[in-house]
């Protein structure tokens, strides 16, 4: 058997047992992948979005190994928390990092209490997290693509759409500008996900207002695809001699 270095473990919080699960099937994933020795090609880190996305369903054209990271419930500061466990720790040649929409809970009174004395400060905290996430991976030679914050329609415990929608917004636009300034690619699922308002959710695309049905994870996948076509991501595996163990 290999021997590894002690396995990082994921943070429990006890305040949501399902994530905890979540948390703990995550760490029994991460200790197959490094006892099996190989290196993930494209991980995928995010919350529910991510989590309840059949990623080899919609990407089984492309090569390589794909992983998917996702924690339901996860805000942009979690996934930081986590990204030494699930990232630098498997060593992926890719990372697609995609959060920000349960940071934007606390406009209707969720959140620890810092968080709800702040609520104007949610679209920065998220472009600070995931700019943090992006420095650090390329500290540790991983490529990053990140992800918009796809819009939202009408959710039934957490009436305040347009302000949540107008957040999502103006945290997307600094992460645009951060990709643009530092040549990052970016998935934007907001613009394809967007209705004709330029603000809500396309009808049909989400059955609560939030998580995509199969019609909208069609419409991310073709985001990705069109995306990882656009930056060679197939070409830069066979530079990089593929998934081998390094």
């Amino acid at each position: 058997m290999t021997c590894l270095p002690e396995l990082k473990r994921h943070k429990q919080y006890g305040h949501n047992p399902s994530q905890d699960k979540r948390r703990q099937e995550l760490d029994v994933m991460n200790e197959t992948v490094l006892l099996s020795g190989a290196i993930p090609d494209l991980l995928f880190l995010g919350d529910s979005l991510t989590q309840r996305w059949e990623l080899g369903a919609w990407l089984h054209m492309h090569p390589g190994l794909v992983l998917n990271r996702g924690v339901g419930g996860d805000t942009s500061a979690m996934l930081l928390e986590r990204f030494e466990v699930d990232v630098l720790q498997l060593r992926p040649r890719w990372v697609v990092i995609e959060a920000g929409v349960n940071d934007t809970w606390v406009l209707d009174g969720h959140g620890t209490e810092t968080e709800r004395a702040d609520v104007r400060g949610v679209a920065e905290r998220i472009r600070l997290h995931m700019e943090n996430m992006v420095q650090t991976a390329v500290e540790h030679g991983i490529r990053v693509i990140l992800g918009s914050i796809p819009p939202t329609g009408e959710v039934a415990w957490a009436p305040s759409l347009m302000r949540r929608n107008q957040v999502i917004l103006q945290a997307n636009e600094k992460l645009r500008a951060y990709c643009r300034q530092m040549q990052v690619p970016l998935a934007d699922y907001h613009a394809a996900m967007v209705d004709s308002d330029g603000v809500t959710l396309r009808e049909n695309l989400a059955s609560d207002g939030i998580h995509p049905n199969g019609r909208g994870y069609g419409i991310m996948a073709g985001v990705m695809s069109a995306l990882l076509k656009q930056i060679d991501w197939e070409g830069s595996l066979k530079t990089r001699g593929g998934n081998t163990a390094s």
